[in-house]
């Protein structure tokens, strides 16, 4: 089974490493809470297109394609 939700939030992130685009079958992940600026949520939104985003009160949805 492959990893489908990731819940990372309330732990002071500033950042993720780009390895994190490795994980093709994830479904959400939750990053509220933490101090990611909206430049990173750009970068992480590229990374994982397919992913639903949580930052802080904020959903970015999948892209469309």
């Amino acid at each position: 089974t492959q990893l489908q939700l990731l819940d990372l939030s309330h732990n002071k992130l500033t950042r993720l490493p780009k390895e994190i685009a490795a994980l093709k079958e994830l479904k959400k992940l939750d990053l509220r809470g933490n101090r990611i600026s909206l430049t990173e949520q750009k970068k992480i939104a590229k990374w994982l297109p397919e992913t639903e985003l949580l930052f802080d009160s904020k959903v970015v949805k999948k892209s469309k394609k």
